[in-house]
């Protein structure tokens, strides 16, 4: 039998009650309440605690090294007690951020920004960032220390500097006991980054590498600045993320009976910051700024470079000075004096080794 609504409402009893004035009288306060209920549900969800789990730390880690979390929600400070981590007992750290919603940016430290973790390259790493309320437990790894150096780098970045500049679309290649000793592969071809330097990234496939440069087959293979074949470069990853070389020569552009100097100077420590060196002589008209004649930057204050030998029959010397590119500031003695033209003889040397005492523009 079907009975009235007040009766089916008096012969009910709570909640039982509250659902039917829902349903029945109120559901205008319904498609209020169920709203809001909802809201609720999902703040009081996202308005939780987040434990993070560090299962792995760096191996040079000290044993009972404090570790901390800093990040936006403590204004950064690398070595606040109230976000120590605590060991677990199991070679793992935990520590529990308070009870709140929104997103996050965190790093771990050991107590200041000069211990802060680092990729496994040494590199800074972004801030990590965490939004409360997808997490209850996030487990993270931190692979190296800001002051420990690198430890396991996956990768390394080689810098080549050819004495001779390439000519043309000529590139220079990587080869090695990783290709099989392939002269020319694509793979591992430079690319120019400016300021006569090639750069390349290698990652890390086996422990060690032994390789050489060349400019795509043996024949041009790199040679010593006394132009002779070299002994295969080695290197083993994580010991560096960054290696340089200077090419002096190419097998196939030997100094041909000696017809080329190999020079390698020494400039004042005094000399301004960008400053471009050449070598100005009887081979090339004295030129003070011939761009074939411009020294490459191999070290600080230490430039190196390649010049032809004026008579490759002997009978007449090679003399030349050095310059940054103006005879205003070619070398001199440090009393101000000229200093002499230099000279060097077919056959006698053909690699030098040589000091700029003074600029004449830049004595006091």
């Amino acid at each position: 039998m079907q009975y009235p609504y007040h009766f089916q409402f008096i012969q009910l009893h709570g909640w039982q009650r509250f659902r039917l004035l829902l349903s029945h009288r109120f559901g205008w306060l319904r498609v209020m309440v169920f709203p809001l209920l909802l809201v609720l549900t999902l703040a009081l969800g996202a308005c939780q605690k987040v434990t993070i789990l560090v299962e792995r730390i760096p191996a040079g880690t000290k044993p009972n090294e404090k570790l901390y979390l800093t990040g936006s929600f403590n204004y950064w400070d690398p070595a606040d007690a109230n976000y120590q981590l605590v060991p677990n007992g199991k070679g793992q750290y935990l520590v529990t951020l308070p009870a709140g919603w929104g997103t996050i940016d965190y790093k771990f430290t050991r107590g200041d920004f000069t211990t802060e973790e680092t990729n496994n390259c040494g590199d800074p790493l972004p801030n990590r960032k965490l939004a409360i309320g997808d997490y209850d437990t996030l487990r993270l790894e931190i692979e190296s220390w800001k002051d420990q150096g690198l430890k396991n780098c996956e990768h390394v970045t080689l810098l080549v500097t050819p004495i001779t500049p390439l000519k043309g679309n000529e590139s220079i290649y990587l080869t090695g006991d990783f290709n099989n000793w392939n002269a020319g592969e694509e793979t591992y071809r430079f690319r120019p980054i400016g300021g006569g330097i090639y750069g390349l990234t290698l990652k890390k496939t086996v422990p060690a590498i032994e390789f050489k440069f060349t400019r795509g087959d043996w024949k041009s293979e790199e040679l010593d600045e006394y132009g002779n074949v070299i002994e295969n470069h080695v290197f083993s990853f994580g010991t560096d993320d960054t290696l340089r070389y200077v090419i002096p020569f190419w097998k196939d552009r030997c100094r041909a009976g000696g017809e080329q100097i190999y020079v390698k100077v020494r400039i004042p420590k005094s000399t301004p910051e960008g400053q471009n060196v050449f070598v100005a002589g009887n081979f090339n008209g004295w030129n003070a700024a011939h761009p074939q004649h411009q020294l490459r930057r191999i070290a600080p204050y230490v430039f190196a470079g390649n010049f032809p030998i004026e008579d490759p029959s002997g009978r007449n010397p090679t003399e030349f000075k050095f310059t940054r590119g103006t005879w205003a500031s070619v070398e001199s003695e440090t009393n101000g004096r000229n200093h002499p033209n230099r000279i060097v003889t077919h056959g006698v040397l053909d690699t030098l080794t040589l000091d700029v005492l003074a600029w004449r523009d830049l004595l006091h």
